[in-house]
């Protein structure tokens, strides 16, 4: 439960804390693999409400090299106007289908795991 991200049960117990962010440089996986010559067979994406950001940097490895995804989706920490289905309508362009999935609620919002497959 590691987040830069306040979720809504949260805020009010911290109304008065604004999220904090830290500067980092950061990396495509389209760019990292292709610096390392990596063609990985599964990739787990697990960050905190970046799902959508990180998926649309990995463009390429969905497309040419098709490893199977492990999503984790977090709803509470997406940011303003991303939603889980804008998440599952990137995979469909990269012609992947869910076909497993977990779900947990805690405190209050759901929290799931996706297995997703190239078509």
């Amino acid at each position: 439960m590691n987040s830069l991200l306040i979720r809504p049960a949260e805020s009010d117990n911290r109304s008065s804390q604004k999220p904090a962010s830290v500067a980092m440089e950061t990396v495509t996986l389209d760019a990292f693999a292709q610096e390392f010559h990596l063609r990985p067979n599964a990739i787990k994406i697990d960050v905190e409400g970046a799902e959508l950001w990180v998926l649309q940097g990995a463009k390429g490895l969905c497309e040419r090299v098709r490893p199977v995804l492990m999503v984790a989706v977090h709803p509470p920490w997406l940011p303003d106007g991303q939603t889980p289905e804008d998440v599952f309508a990137l995979l469909r362009t990269y012609s992947y289908r869910i076909v497993d999935s977990h779900s947990l609620f805690y405190d209050g919002a759901d929290f799931g795991d996706y297995l997703c497959v190239p078509e």
